[in-house]
C-alpha cells in the first residue's frame, strides 16, 4: 500500500470522507487522481462500492465502505503484572476476539504466541502489535528477534502501550471524535499522554504528558503532589466518588488551563468509580468546555492501540 493509498484509506475508515468526491477534497488531489486510488483499494479488497446517497448540489455520490474481513491483527499488552492481554481486531478496528493468560516461566515470545493461538488458530492474520512500559526498550530487541524468528511473513510492531492506548481511545473510542485530547490512566501509578491532532504528543525529552506533580487536595484537606495522593491509597477505596473527583479535579484545572484538549479520558482504575464519579468531575470542570469520558475499551485498549499501530506502520 503506498502512502497515498494508506491515507486514503484511513480517512474513508475514520469517516472524514465517504466518496471519491469527498476524498478529493479532504486530500487536496484531483477527482481523478482520487478515483484511481480508491479502484486500487477496492481492487486490494479493502473497500467496495456502496450504495448512493444524497450529498451536496442535490448530486448522489457513490458511497465508499471499508471491508471489515479484509484482514485481521493481533495486539498484545504484555504490560501488566498479573496477565498478558490480547486482543484481535478486524480492519476497521473491531475488536473481534480477546484473551488474556497468566505470566509463566517460559519466554514471553512463547507467551505471546499462546496467546495468538488462542485468539487465531489458524494464524491467519496480517501481524501483531506489542505494547510494552515505559523503560521496557532495552529487553524488547531480544523479544523481538525470537518472535521474528517465529513469525516469517508476519508484520511485527512494538509501542509504548500508553501512547498504543490513547491511539486505541482516539480511534472509535472515548476520545471519538476529538483529535486533541488527554488520556489520564491511573493503575500503580498516575500516567498520562496528551494527543494533538489525533498524535500523542512526548516533548523535547519525552516527558510531556507527566501530571504526577501537579498540585491537588489530599484526604487531609492538604495540598499535595497529584501522583503521591493517589498513590497513597494504594488499593483502598477513597471515601466518596465526589472524594476523587475532587482530588482530580484540582490537579487537572492546572493541566486544563494550559492544553485545552476537547475531551479527557480516564482509565485503569477511573471507571470503577462509576457515572457518579464521572458526573461529579465533569461538574467542577465545566467551566473548561472539555468532555469526561471512560475509556471505551478498558483493559484492552492499549492492546487493541498496539494492533491498529501494527495496520498505521504496514
Amino acid at each position: 500500500m503506498t502512502a497515498t493509498e494508506a491515507a486514503a484509506y484511513n480517512h474513508i475508515r475514520r469517516g472524514s470522507a465517504r466518496s471519491r468526491a469527498e476524498l478529493a477534497r479532504v486530500m487536496n488531489v484531483s477527482r481523478p487522481t482520487a478515483s484511481a486510488v480508491a479502484d486500487s483499494l477496492i481492487s486490494a479488497g479493502l473497500l467496495r462500492d456502496g450504495d448512493k446517497y444524497c450529498g451536496s448540489g442535490g448530486r448522489h455520490p457513490t458511497r465508499l465502505i471499508p471491508c471489515s474481513e479484509a484482514f485481521s491483527l493481533i495486539g498484545v499488552d504484555v504490560g501488566r503484572p498479573d496477565r498478558m492481554v490480547g486482543v484481535r481486531i478486524n480492519a476497521l478496528g473491531d475488536v473481534v476476539g480477546s484473551s488474556s493468560l497468566p505470566p509463566s516461566s517460559d519466554s514471553a515470545a512463547e507467551d505471546i504466541l499462546r496467546l495468538w493461538a488462542h485468539l487465531d488458530p489458524e494464524f491467519s492474520a496480517l501481524g501483531i502489535g506489542v505494547a510494552m512500559p515505559a523503560g521496557a526498550a532495552a529487553g524488547s530487541n531480544d523479544l523481538l528477534r525470537s518472535l521474528r524468528r517465529r513469525l516469517i511473513g508476519k508484520y511485527l510492531h512494538f509501542t509504548d502501550r500508553l501512547q498504543a492506548a490513547a491511539l486505541s481511545e482516539g480511534f472509535r473510542g472515548g476520545a471519538t471524535p476529538c483529535r486533541d485530547y488527554l488520556l489520564l490512566s491511573w493503575e500503580s501509578s498516575v500516567e498520562a499522554v496528551i494527543c494533538i491532532g489525533g498524535r500523542p504528543f512526548s516533548g523535547a525529552h519525552s516527558l510531556a504528558g507527566d501530571l504526577r506533580h501537579l498540585p491537588s487536595i489530599s484526604d487531609n484537606g492538604g495540598v499535595s503532589e497529584f501522583g503521591d495522593v493517589l498513590s497513597s491509597w494504594g488499593h483502598r477505596v477513597p471515601a466518596s466518588s465526589a472524594g476523587l473527583a475532587e482530588v482530580c479535579a484540582s490537579a487537572l484545572r492546572h493541566a486544563l488551563a494550559i492544553l485545552d484538549p476537547e475531551a479527557v479520558v480516564l482509565s485503569g482504575r477511573f471507571p470503577v468509580y462509576g457515572e457518579d464519579f464521572f458526573r461529579a468531575l465533569s461538574q467542577r470542570l465545566q467551566g473548561f468546555y472539555c468532555r469526561i469520558a471512560p475509556a471505551k475499551f478498558g483493559e484492552l485498549s492499549a492492546a487493541r492501540g498496539a494492533a491498529l499501530q501494527t495496520h498505521f506502520s504496514i
